[in-house]
């Protein structure tokens, strides 16, 4: 089977969990036997101000041999045919030429599409062997969830015939507001890494940690949360979310400590006693919720979109007010425009309850038990066992 992958946004590095949930299905792909071919975002970021000339010098710094080309590098990674391309908007020329050229099997796109620009472009060529990867409602281009609707874009998504969804949730989303029946397929379970898990759950050891610590995924919760625990360890992982104005909150508050990123999710995981994921735009799944549970980490998140599916009936999941209104950068949310007042109490109340030994104990050794259940039942072969479905359908 051969697979042409197109991103809107860099492939490497991967900058957030979608490009992750993408660089694993594509590298466990080829490690089945499949040829897998991706153009993405020569870029390192998709900030303004972002150069080729940073990303080349990132690729350097990672080890990754790169040729240059009129459109920009091309590079291999772990057996995946990476080019990546001097500009967004070029992007979907270089698809519509790459199409006619591979003659792949399936085409995947995903919700990093500004303007819906590959998809449009993918569909006026092969429309049977396009597969949408509806990772993210808010960066869909309809709906009430959606950052940036456009008709222009809600009328190019009519024109698909197969779609991804990676969550219930987001199925009965898409169903919803465009009759479409979408395929669950969820986080494949090789983009957690190779068991057996190290277990971390100590009551009374580590932290009540957050990740991507800003506004869209509820730090004012977690602020409020620490300034009402002052004798609690607090940490929070930096991301791409995060602000100067959000570190300068962190900072304020002495029991919080502010961590870096790292590929190495142990690195942080290991320092953690809660995880809490009170996000405040929808999550569509939540590949954080499945990774602290494998790990015998409970976890306290927001009952909206695919967080109560990830939770998997083991996590409490817990009231917010959502966001309604963004601030986008080529069709991308960076920030809310506004975040309501939140309630705390449910949180608070639900913190210390699962900090009780008692109580702690048995949640952690459920959540590991159900995640590492969950994991056995979504491997790579439940999408392939979905595209041979799509391909005798057509």
């Amino acid at each position: 089977m051969d697979v042409l992958i197109a991103l809107g946004c860099p492939y490497f590095p991967s900058t957030g969990g979608a490009v992750k949930v993408t660089r694993t299905i594509a590298e466990e792909l080829v490690r089945r036997g499949h040829r897998v071919r991706v153009l993405a975002l020569g870029r390192a970021r998709v900030e303004r101000g972002a150069s080729l000339r940073d990303f080349l010098d990132r690729l350097d710094a990672a080890g990754i041999r790169a040729t240059a080309t009129e459109q920009g590098v091309d590079f291999d990674l772990n057996g995946v045919e990476v080019r990546a391309i001097d500009g967004a908007f070029r992007i979907a020329g270089e698809l519509s030429a790459e199409i006619r050229k591979m003659d792949p099997d399936w085409i995947f796109l995903q919700t990093e599409d500004f303007r819906c620009m590959l998809l449009n472009a993918a569909l006026e060529i092969a429309p049977e062997r396009t597969v949408y990867f509806a990772h993210s409602t808010v960066q869909l281009p309809l709906g009430p969830d959606s950052a940036d609707p456009r008709a222009e874009g809600a009328r190019i998504f009519q024109r698909l015939r197969h779609v991804i969804a990676p969550s219930r949730w987001v199925a009965s989303y898409v169903r919803e507001h465009t009759g479409i029946e979408a395929h669950v397929v969820y986080a494949i379970a090789e983009v957690f890494g190779r068991p057996p898990f190290p277990s971390y759950g100590r009551h009374d050891a580590g932290s009540v940690m957050m990740i991507n610590a800003c506004g869209l995924k509820g730090l004012p919760i977690f602020l409020e949360l620490a300034e009402a625990r002052p004798n609690l360890p607090f940490s929070a992982v930096k991301s791409w979310g995060t602000t100067p104005a959000d570190l300068a909150a962190l900072e304020r508050l002495p029991n919080v400590r502010a961590l870096d990123p790292s590929p190495d999710v142990d690195s942080f995981y290991s320092q953690a006693r809660v995880l809490l994921v009170p996000s405040l735009w929808t999550e569509t799944f939540g590949l954080i919720v499945i990774e602290a549970m494998l790990r015998g980490i409970p976890v306290l998140a927001a009952d909206n979109g695919g967080l109560p599916e990830a939770a998997l009936g083991v996590s409490p999941t817990l009231p917010v007010r959502k966001i309604s209104r963004y601030t986008t950068h080529a069709g991308v949310p960076v920030a809310a425009d506004e975040i309501a007042e939140q309630d705390v109490g449910p949180w608070l109340e639900a913190l210390d309850r699962v900090l009780e030994p008692t109580e702690y104990a048995l949640r952690s050794e459920a959540s590991r038990e159900a995640a590492t259940r969950w994991l056995s039942e979504n491997g790579i072969e439940r999408l392939e066992r979905v595209l041979e479905s799509l391909a005798v359908n057509e």
